[in-house]
């Protein structure tokens, strides 16, 4: 059940159930993963300030992301095994392309643990922005810093690292970006 609500996007939902159901009684392997969960997710709400990371990107190149200087960064977890994703970034680059106007800077952060399927992916679609792979998948440093239990997760940041937007979709994605455009 956590996961379906996860891939839909509902920590709201989630965030109630724990709140309203869950109590000191409740002492299942589950009542303690959700509670988990939900700390996590209340760690990553709009208005938040994310935890820092360096990671390497395609290029070698050690990327940090509180030393990037952009009005607004886009923070994407996506695998290649994820549907939702293969939809999501080809969208997201033809809105890079032809419509960004704001300085943003993109850092989609892969958490495919297969180096060659990474690879192949981002070197087929070519990605103009900042390409990165977290190598130890759901249980990297990152991924847990951010508490990704599902892909995409996204993160619109402000250029102090807050968290302004948490689009799950296409249509939320596109819609927080181009609040963006003056």
């Amino acid at each position: 059940m956590l996961q379906g609500f996860e891939l839909l996007g509902m920590e709201a939902v989630q965030l109630h159930l724990a709140d309203s159901y869950l109590d000191e009684q409740c002492t299942s392997d589950a009542a303690e993963l959700v509670k988990e969960r939900m700390e996590g997710y209340r760690a990553m709400e709009i208005g938040q300030q994310v935890p820092d990371f360096v990671v390497r990107d395609v290029d070698g190149r050690n990327i940090t992301l509180s030393q990037l200087s952009n009005e607004h960064v886009l923070v994407l977890f996506w695998s290649t095994t994820c549907p939702h994703c293969k939809d999501m970034l080809p969208r997201l680059k033809q809105w890079y392309l032809e419509e960004k106007t704001v300085d943003l800077e993109v850092v989609a952060l892969s958490i495919d643990t297969s180096e060659q399927q990474f690879l192949e992916y981002v070197g087929a679609l070519d990605f103009p922005w900042i390409s990165a792979r977290e190598s130890l998948g759901w249980t990297g440093k990152v991924a847990k810093a951010y508490h990704i239990y599902a892909t995409p997760a996204v993160f619109l940041l402000d250029s102090q690292g807050r968290i302004v937007s948490r689009p799950v979709n296409n249509k939320q994605l596109l819609r927080s970006l181009r609040k963006l455009n003056p």
